[in-house]
């Protein structure tokens, strides 16, 4: 019997399998999700180093980007839980909501910027400027939402803020 029991969004993938398919597997796995971050270190770093260089706002909004995708990552794989912050469950159960909000609010920074949008050039200039000051303004009140309206209200943000990076 397995019984799971959560407040928050939970995925229960299961699948019995002889141990060496299952280590094969999961060595597999893990080596893609450690190149995948390594690369993502890279490019937060590379854009770090020319925003230095460059002093341009664009090269540390995608930096910025690029880190809450990575926390987004590492929360949602878990491996935020087990290795950056094991003793704050708080963190754990929250993680997922915070990183959504910052990837939403950094993107949607980001492409004001880079793409030089403004009232002029962008009919939906407004709404996206709202969409940002929301994303951050639910990592400021995380810690008294229910975990549960975080994980809601984050995801149900992420929708309009992909509508208008698509257009």
């Amino acid at each position: 019997y397995l019984r799971v029991q959560s407040e928050t969004a939970l995925q229960v993938p299961a699948q019995l399998q002889p141990e060496d398919v299952f280590l094969a597997q999961k060595e597999a796995g893990d080596l893609l999700l450690g190149l995948f971050l390594g690369v993502l270190v890279a490019m937060m770093l590379y854009n770090l180093a020319l925003y230095f260089s460059a002093r341009e706002t664009g090269f540390l909004l995608y930096g910025g980007h690029v880190l809450a995708l990575l926390f987004f990552i590492v929360s949602w794989q878990g491996l935020g839980a087990t290795w950056f912050w094991p003793g704050l469950i708080g963190l754990q159960s929250s993680s997922i909501a915070i990183a959504t909000f910052l990837v939403i609010g950094f993107s949607t920074w980001f492409c004001c910027v880079f793409l030089q949008l403004n009232q002029d050039n962008f009919p939906y200039y407004r709404l996206f400027i709202a969409i940002r000051v929301f994303a951050f303004g639910g990592v400021l009140v995380m810690p008294v939402l229910p975990i549960q309206w975080a994980v809601v209200s984050s995801s149900a943000l992420s929708v309009p803020a992909i509508v208008l990076v698509a257009r």
